[in-house]
């Protein structure tokens, strides 16, 4: 989905289907977003390449898997987190299909700025989506 001077999103989750409802979800939210897409570490290895050098905006949103193949979705975010001031700014968000408190703790600690369960079933996914778009673009939205 694109929007003119819409925020940018990047959902990241190597499920095909579960990238393809956070999508939908994301294109219902009466938070208008620019939606891109990433399956792999890698590839958010070459998004981040391309935006520490320029070529490329930071997303103003990562929604990030927390189980990502191959590697440790963690590890990532501390790389977005220690590569440069502009990375600091941008809210990372980890989606997990597990309700762990410990996996919600790793997360902050390594510099999470939230933590969300993937809801079973769209609606409640939808709602989820909602509140994280609420919290972290609303106020963008009515710049």
């Amino acid at each position: 989905m694109l929007e003119n001077n819409a925020p940018t999103v990047l959902v990241v989750d190597d499920a095909h289907a579960v990238r393809v409802l956070i999508v939908e979800a994301l294109k219902r939210s009466p938070v208008p977003c620019t939606v891109l897409e990433a399956a792999s570490l890698d590839e958010v290895g070459r998004r981040l390449a391309a935006w520490t050098t320029g070529t490329e905006a930071w997303p103003a949103l990562i929604l990030l898997d927390l189980h990502l193949p191959p590697g440790d979705s963690l590890e990532l975010l501390e790389t977005l987190r220690a590569e440069t001031r502009d990375s600091l700014h941008v809210p990372v968000v980890m989606l997990s299909g597990s309700g762990s408190h410990e996996d919600a703790l790793r997360a902050y600690r390594r510099g999470a700025s939230g933590f969300a369960v993937k809801p079973i079933g769209f609606k409640r996914l939808q709602e989820v989506v909602d509140q994280i778009l609420g919290y972290w673009l609303g106020a963008m939205s009515n710049d």
